[in-house]
């Protein structure tokens, strides 16, 4: 209730033309997964699949009340995971580790549709995005125990 009535007493400050710059964040879940398979095929794959807090920051432009021009930078947040297998008498073992973080940046052109209703904008976005994710996998591996 507080924050809209905060909301609602600034209504009158808000400008009734919205072009020009802007600045935008937001905070959300995201879900982060990795799949990593080790050279021998009986260690099979280490796979993890976490939520993470992820975040963005977004710049844009709006030059004309129907086109505009957008800029983003994602961070979907870290995610890690561990695995073990035990050595056997007569075969080894492992002990693996990863991480992965997973960032975007994209650009986006935006329009907008002229509605007469205030503060509240019709849009479409069409862009591209360019997705890096670093992966980092060791692993150890485990003599079988029948070996000194």
């Amino acid at each position: 209730m507080a924050m809209l009535a905060a909301l609602l007493a600034w209504a009158p400050v808000l400008p009734a033309d919205p072009l020009g710059f802007y600045l935008g964040a937001g905070v959300g879940r995201s879900q982060v997964r990795t799949d990593e398979q080790f050279a021998a095929p009986t260690f099979g794959p280490l796979g993890f699949s976490e939520k993470e807090t992820g975040w963005k920051l977004i710049v844009g432009i709006r030059p004309l009340s129907v086109i505009g021009v957008e800029a983003e930078y994602i961070d979907f947040g870290n995610a890690s995971g561990a695995t073990g297998i035990a050595p056997t008498a007569t075969q080894g073992g492992i002990n693996a580790t990863a991480s992965s973080h997973p960032k975007a940046a994209s650009l986006f052109a935006v329009g907008y549709l002229p509605i007469p209703v205030p503060h509240l904008d019709a849009f479409a976005k069409a862009g591209a995005a360019a997705i890096k994710s670093s992966v980092h996998a060791s692993g150890q591996g485990l003599c079988p125990t029948s070996m000194p």
